[in-house]
């Protein structure tokens, strides 16, 4: 608790403004370097149905997809983006991991929310996402589905610092004993390579995945034409990428009905994220 004590407390909307600074930074690199991304997850679904921030979601991260083409070439430069405002994060980067991911950590920030070990990264994130060829053949590709699950899990469990029911709590001390001897930036590099398993074999099927996604393999998986060559869409000021077909990608991962908001669960007055005391935006 000793470390808390360099944070003050911000609201919502203060962590937001601070994520659009840094999401601007982020866009000039990857244009700079003439690398294709588009906002996926609740940034995409922010950016086409309230064009910005979800008022009220407190996801705390940012979330952007890219093919593995240009997520390949931006990992041989991720490392520029090391300076006063980012580290780079993720199994080439820095050990240990929870996912397969990259993430680009905000210096100075803390995420009281996230239930993971001492040891774990604890920065809000821009998070981002390969997306990979699903095989058009349903047997492989459910096969592909478990073979994901299975080291997922593995890497959940193992930086997981406490359970939400008694079961789960009862058995996670034992979960973690067996997983001691795994190595996460193993099994995130294992994750890695299987999602790139049918890119060069069925490098123009029907569907693309993020494997790396927090939903199911068939939840994250959307048609490859609806990502297409992205579009622009305004995001509270900026000028942001998002899939081609938007409206569609969205329906494929949150359904029909994702022009409605879920119920509000967060209460705004309570919500509050940590930052350095002496921050600089």
């Amino acid at each position: 608790m000793q470390q808390i004590k360099k944070y003050q407390k911000i609201t919502l909307k203060e962590l937001q403004n601070i994520f659009l600074v840094r999401f601007k930074e982020v866009i000039e690199f990857l244009d700079q370097n003439n690398i294709e991304y588009f906002a996926i997850g609740g940034t995409a679904l922010g950016a086409f149905r309230h064009h910005g921030f979800i008022s009220w979601d407190n996801d705390n991260d940012i979330d952007l997809g890219m093919t593995r083409e240009n997520y390949l070439s931006f990992l041989k430069i991720a490392h520029q983006l090391e300076n006063d405002h980012f580290l780079v994060l993720g199994y080439l980067f820095s050990s240990p991991v929870e996912h397969g991911l990259i993430k680009l950590g905000l210096k100075g920030t803390y995420c009281p929310e996230r239930s993971l070990k001492k040891k774990y990264d604890t920065h809000y994130h821009i998070d981002i996402f390969p997306y990979d060829s699903v095989s058009d053949d349903q047997r492989l590709a459910y096969q592909h589905a478990c073979d994901a699950k299975k080291i997922k899990d593995k890497l959940y469990y193992k930086s997981k610092r406490g359970a939400s029911s008694l079961a789960k709590r009862i058995a996670l001390p034992f979960y973690q004993s067996i997983l001691l001897h795994y190595s996460s930036n193993k099994l995130a590099n294992k994750l890695d390579c299987l999602a790139q398993k049918y890119n060069e074999a069925e490098s123009n099927s029907q569907y693309v995945t993020n494997l790396m996604g927090a939903y199911s393999y068939e939840k994250e998986k959307v048609l490859r034409e609806n990502i297409g060559h992205p579009i622009e869409m305004d995001f509270d000021g900026l000028k942001i990428k998002v899939p081609a077909k938007c409206a569609d990608f969205l329906k494929d991962v949150y359904g029909p009905n994702f022009m409605t908001p879920a119920d509000v669960r967060l209460d705004m007055n309570q919500y509050y994220a940590l930052i350095e005391k002496d921050f600089k935006i």
